[in-house]
């Protein structure tokens, strides 16, 4: 089975596991392998001195911990939105209301996807400023979820990071393939990343995860090959996807998004029985998201299936 299901990139980052040793899986993480973790995502990330680091066994787990910093009230979700974040707030006992993705809600309690899952939506930086302003002042809180931000880093609210009442959600799981690791972060205000940290409690993040993260986020050029690589992939995937007859209506270039002008589960299942699984929306019946196969052959395959 092709599984293009995913947002994964299918290139993960070329880990050198020399440094691996019976000791290092032993021992429990040590405070100077996270001090040299974070150090490293302030490189990389351009981390403002003002905002604080908060490392976890994967962004999945912030997302459920972000619903707990305040207290129940109405939080405003764009649609469509990742599923685990409605369930996370909903399950703490907060209201939902939702906003169109790639508008900017009127509430105090914000949830944001930038670049949005599926449709890829994006505001520069500067758009988000009323909303960072006016949660300031009520003592909210905005959830800003980068998991894609590696593709356009530019599009990152990090330049403000360390304001009161945003927290922002980085992953190494997309960009870099490594959601095996599990290793996720949350940038913030110090009050907030604290809070965070209580309650994960010690040692959340292993040895293996906290070294191997440090190693991917050095390597900045193997980040711009890998940007260079999957845009002219993507490029590919869309040209046979327009080809195949799908209407092409958003994406990243990690995932395309397409109208498949009938119900997607139907070609899900066509698809699945050529061995190759894709991704359906409950509440969007017409939509399909196709990640990116791997090699020459999975895209040799894909086009006979949808050829058939």
């Amino acid at each position: 089975m092709i599984d293009l299901s995913t947002g994964i990139s299918p290139w993960s980052y070329p880990l050198d596991m020399e440094n691996i040793t019976p000791q290092s899986l032993r021992d429990l993480p040590q405070a100077e392998d996270e001090a040299r973790l974070i150090e490293q995502m302030r490189l990389c990330w351009s981390v403002p001195d003002s905002a604080a680091i908060a490392l976890a066994p994967g962004s999945g787990l912030l997302i459920n911990l972000a619903a707990r910093l305040r207290a129940q009230g109405t939080v405003a979700l764009p649609d469509p939105v990742y599923s685990e974040h409605d369930a996370a707030w909903r399950g703490e006992g907060h209201d939902i209301v939702i906003y169109p993705a790639g508008g900017l809600p009127d509430s105090n309690l914000v949830v944001a996807v930038q670049p949005g899952n599926p449709m890829g939506q994006c505001l520069a930086p500067e758009d988000w400023q009323e909303v960072l302003d006016r949660v300031a002042a009520d003592g909210g809180l905005l959830v800003m979820d980068e998991a894609f931000i590696d593709l356009v880093p530019t599009q990152s609210l990090m330049p403000c990071a360390g304001q009161k009442g945003l927290i922002i959600l980085r992953s190494l799981g997309k960009f870099y393939g490594l959601a095996g690791v599990r290793l996720g972060a949350a940038i913030g205000h110090p009050d907030d990343i604290d809070r965070l940290k209580s309650l994960m409690g010690p040692w959340a993040v292993s040895t293996l995860a906290l070294n191997l993260a440090t190693q991917a986020l050095a390597d900045a050029a193997w980040a711009d090959d890998q940007r260079n690589r999957l845009k002219a992939q993507m490029t590919t995937l869309k040209e046979m996807l327009i080809t195949s007859g799908l209407t092409l209506i958003g994406g990243t270039d990690l995932y395309a998004l397409v109208d498949v002008a009938g119900d997607a589960a139907v070609l899900q299942d066509k698809l699945a029985r050529h061995g190759i699984w894709t991704r359906v929306f409950d509440h969007r019946p017409n939509w399909m998201r196709f990640g990116l196969p791997a090699d020459n052959a999975a895209f040799a395959r894909l086009k006979a299936a949808l050829a058939d």
